[in-house]
């Protein structure tokens, strides 16, 4: 009477098994569907934080220090659009920004490409961010809109910005952490002197450079800017990016992963019956 009972339970065991590795298959199907759909998520959360004041002078207050970062545009897009190239002519939409922190320009020119190269448009803050401060966003991104572009004044220079041209974002899969060391447009000439740079107070003249994009070389000190304005060598700002994952990558999840733990519960509840 025994052994018959014995035969039954391992054939129901062993059903049981190769039921529950076929619902484990799904569920891992669906877990690598949920992360191919998170590597070409719909939209990231972006963290723009300023790390200037983390280069302290003696005797400064943190306020003093560093640099005040003016309010930044990012833009997703395809590759029919470029912001910048380091290494070549600062356009308008850049060097407004990285000698006066005026976005119009840029803002004008991505949001006339809206709906072609230009997917979505995230202009935050309304005043300069300021040191040890952040800002978040949530941009839009598609196949071919993954591209994302920004750029923010390092606002107490001549004409420093601290920016990003083209980063892309479907390779991003987790939480991203970049440090930024910022740019110098080349479009003014860093001369940190009073009725040119306009943080002093006292004017906010242009002498021109006509120079190109290059890293820039941090506040000198000797002129009319303090030296405590420097944020080298430290990073100006980061940004920390995170796909948002699409509402169907939880449903697949769900979908593979409800029919195995019910199967659980079943088995649980037979084991149960048994015992009894």
């Amino acid at each position: 009477m025994k052994t018959p009972h014995r035969a039954d339970g391992a054939n129901g065991s062993s059903a049981a098994a190769k039921r529950l590795a076929a619902l484990g298959v799904a569920l891992a199907a669906g877990l690598s569907i949920s992360q191919q759909a998170n590597a070409q998520a719909p939209a990231y959360q972006i963290t723009f934080k300023n790390l200037t004041s983390s280069a302290l002078t003696a005797g400064a207050p943190p306020a003093q220090t560093g640099q005040r970062l003016s309010p930044p545009v990012f833009v997703t897009h395809s590759s029919a659009y470029s912001a910048y190239d380091v290494g070549q002519t600062a356009p308008e939409t850049i060097w407004r920004i990285a000698e006066s922190g005026n976005r119009s320009f840029l803002l004008d020119e991505v949001n006339a490409l809206v709906g072609t190269s230009v997917l979505s448009v995230a202009a935050p803050l309304s005043a300069p961010l300021p040191q040890q401060e952040s800002v978040s966003v949530v941009v839009q991104a598609d196949a071919s809109h993954h591209l994302l572009s920004f750029a923010s004044m390092l606002g107490w220079t001549n004409d420093g910005f601290v920016g990003i041209n083209g980063l892309d974002l479907s390779t991003i899969t987790g939480t991203v952490t970049i440090n930024l060391f910022g740019y110098d447009a080349g479009s003014e000439t860093n001369n940190e002197a009073n009725g040119f740079l306009g943080a002093l107070g006292l004017g906010n003249a242009r002498d021109l450079e006509g120079g190109v994009i290059t890293n820039h070389l941090g506040i000198r000190g000797d002129a009319n800017a303090p030296a405590a304005w420097n944020w080298l060598p430290g990073a100006a700002a980061s940004l920390t990016i995170t796909p948002v994952p699409e509402p169907g990558s939880w449903a697949l999840m769900l979908v593979g992963g409800l029919p195995l733990l019910n199967l659980v519960r079943r088995r649980l509840s037979a084991n149960a019956t048994r015992s009894a």
